[in-house]
């Protein structure tokens, strides 16, 4: 009986040594990311869903442009990274550790959208048309159309970090007086003074 009574003490204090080692969890660590790119597309809204406007012809109540900002972590993080992706899944089995952090080293300032052709009779060409355009928002209960000026372009989702590039479209709410061949450029300045200019592809709406 007292052998017995001293295996159990010996394997609770094993059981615990091995907790408190298991549960030591590493440093969280934070991965910087900026944005690297910006790529522009006209968008048919005509559907169920938006869809690229591939064969440039857009009826005028369904048009959007999609901007597409791609962004990069960090190249000295990236190795790290998987190194404490795998050390957390170890860690995992017997305890719960904090995950990596994500932080945006730059940011939007602001977006505008310019039609390089005459849009209408008080837009000339190399106008800016921006607010003619609405983001639409999900939100918990249903959504809402967000002019450029008053939309986040910081709430960005690990999992959209993760994936590379965030997906925006930018839906015109006033259309053209008259239906004919449209270019439309966009510019973003960041918050590190870098600028993106993109122009899209001529279509007709």
């Amino acid at each position: 009986m007292r052998s017995l009574k001293v295996i159990i003490i010996l394997m609770v204090i094993a059981v615990t040594g091995m907790a408190a080692d298991c549960c030591n969890c590493p440093e969280p660590e934070t991965h910087e990311y900026t944005l690297a790119s910006l790529s522009v597309g006209n968008v048919d809204n005509s559907g169920e869903y938006a869809v690229d406007a591939d064969i440039q012809l857009v009826k005028k109540e369904s048009y959007g442009i999609k901007l597409l900002f791609s962004f990069k972590i960090a190249e000295q993080t990236s190795r790290a990274s998987l190194n404490f992706s795998l050390m957390q899944s170890a860690y995992a089995a017997c305890c719960f550790c904090d995950e990596a952090y994500y932080a945006m080293t730059d940011s939007i300032v602001s977006l505008h959208i310019f039609s390089e052709t005459d849009f209408d009779a008080s837009h000339p060409g190399d106008s800016d048309i921006s607010e003619y355009f609405k983001i639409f928002k999900t939100n918990e209960k249903a959504g809402e159309f967000i002019s450029i000026v008053n939309y986040s372009f910081s709430s960005i989702s690990e999992y959209e970090i993760l994936y590379g590039s965030v997906p925006v479209i930018c839906f015109l709410m006033t259309p053209p007086s008259d239906s004919g061949e449209y270019r439309f450029r966009v510019e973003a300045l960041l918050s590190d003074g870098r600028k993106f200019t993109e122009t899209i592809n001529a279509v007709l709406i």
